[in-house]
């Protein structure tokens, strides 16, 4: 009876210890599949900054100098000025996607929405991949900056009084002495590319009241009135 009780108790004993081994190792597996997720978020996390910087590398600077039409030629700052084609197709783009927004073109350049310019460049970047080279969209925006001025001069050659305001309400004579800086990592704050507005007439490019698109006068687009960087 005294040897039965004994055999009983070593296999509790046996069957205990097998258990809190089981345990040990499960927990270990449960520590190292944990690791393993860890290490595979941090090498995903350095593969996308490596991608990020490729990315960034590769993107076309603004100028130095200048701005679209004084200073540079827009069309050959992009590098696509053997692609007049494609370059057209993106100024009425943008065209369209300034006349959907809704842009006050009274209102000087520093002070438009950034939260809208922003949305308009991403969109352009969507209708044409090609505009993702440019650093924060810069060429969108001189896009965008020669339409607003040129909309600016219709008015006034129809006639119409043109007042350059900023949101505060106060007058000034032009805004090309005014920056606005956009980041697309972050709508809501500054970025840090800029330009100036170039001349009142800037680009040359022809437009109607109704902002119909019209190629007859594409060699004085955006940009294309100077080629000196």
């Amino acid at each position: 009876m005294a040897n039965s009780t004994s055999s009983q108790k070593g296999r509790q004993t046996g069957h205990s210890s097998q258990k809190k081994g089981t345990q040990k190792t499960t927990s270990k597996t449960k520590a190292m599949e944990a690791k393993m997720k860890e290490m595979k978020a941090e090498l995903l996390s350095l593969r996308k900054a490596v991608h990020t910087m490729k990315q960034e590398n590769n993107l076309i600077p603004r100028p130095p100098r200048g701005v679209a039409g004084d200073g540079y030629n827009l069309q050959a700052a992009m590098e696509i000025q053997d692609d007049t084609e494609l370059y057209k197709a993106i100024r009425r783009c943008v065209r369209t996607l300034v006349g959907n927004a809704g842009l006050d073109p009274s209102v000087i350049w520093n002070r438009q929405p950034s939260v809208v310019i922003s949305q308009i460049i991403r969109m352009a970047q969507s209708q044409h991949t090609y505009l993702k080279r440019f650093h924060n969209g810069w060429a969108v925006q001189e896009f965008i900056k020669s339409h607003l001025k040129n909309r600016r001069a219709y008015a006034q050659k129809c006639g119409y009084t043109t007042e350059i305001r900023n949101t505060l309400g106060s007058i000034g004579d032009d805004d090309k002495d005014y920056k606005m800086d956009i980041d697309l990592d972050d709508h809501e704050g500054d970025g840090v590319d800029s330009g100036d507005e170039g001349g009142e007439q800037g680009d040359g490019e022809n437009e109607d009241e109704e902002g119909e698109d019209q190629d007859s006068g594409d060699e004085e687009e955006e940009g294309n009135t100077s080629e000196t960087y």
